[in-house]
């Protein structure tokens, strides 16, 4: 409602009944929306009004007054408690067994053995490296670190007591040189991969 007519102080309430005795009658426009507007004329001194047509011009005193019959939507209310947890759930069907998987890649360990010594100016010394653990084959054999003035000639399977092996080597044989005037101090490794049903 106009502001001028609020500020008057009347207080104005319309139903039916008063329209009636005042001669009134309803008009009713419709917005865009579909919602249904009032249209009215009220008198700026005793604030009496009569509804008009949405088109006519009001007298003089009078100013014109339009209204929704909706009000406009009020503000979001607060949001509400959390509800209690729900009940836990059924258990779900057990799922069918999975396929098989590929085999697993046998272990590697490698073994670093005790301080070997390499006599001065030796040729083709023999040398064991450790033994792998029962269960397991070795697969490489070598000097491990560094060994100034010392040379691997060859490399050679061995079995756990030291002896040329053929097949399933549990150690190596290492033939070495020693280009040194004086003895050297080195150290064998062993590579082992683990084998099943090897003791």
């Amino acid at each position: 409602m106009n502001s001028r007519l609020a500020a008057s102080g009347a207080a104005i309430l319309i139903t039916a009944a008063t329209l009636a005795a005042a001669g009134g009658y309803a008009v009713a426009e419709s917005s865009s929306k579909g919602n249904v507007r009032l249209v009215a004329c009220a008198s700026t001194t005793t604030g009496t009004m009569r509804l008009v047509d949405p088109g006519t011009t009001c007298r003089r005193g009078e100013e014109k007054a339009t209204w929704n019959r909706t009000g406009k939507p009020g503000a979001d209310g607060a949001t509400g408690a959390t509800g209690p947890k729900g009940e836990t759930g059924a258990t779900g069907a057990r799922g069918e067994k999975g396929e098989q998987g590929d085999a697993a890649v046998s272990g590697i360990t490698v073994l670093v053995g005790a301080v070997t010594v390499i006599d001065a100016n030796a040729t083709f010394q023999r040398a064991s490296t450790p033994v792998c653990p029962a269960g397991s084959l070795a697969l490489d054999g070598g000097v491990y670190g560094s060994g100034t003035g010392v040379e691997l000639e060859v490399v050679r399977p061995a079995d756990a007591a030291g002896g040329d092996a053929l097949s399933d080597p549990q150690r190596y044989a290492l033939y070495l040189s020693n280009s040194n005037a004086f003895s050297r101090e080195i150290y064998l490794y062993v590579t082992c991969t683990t084998v099943p049903d090897i003791d």
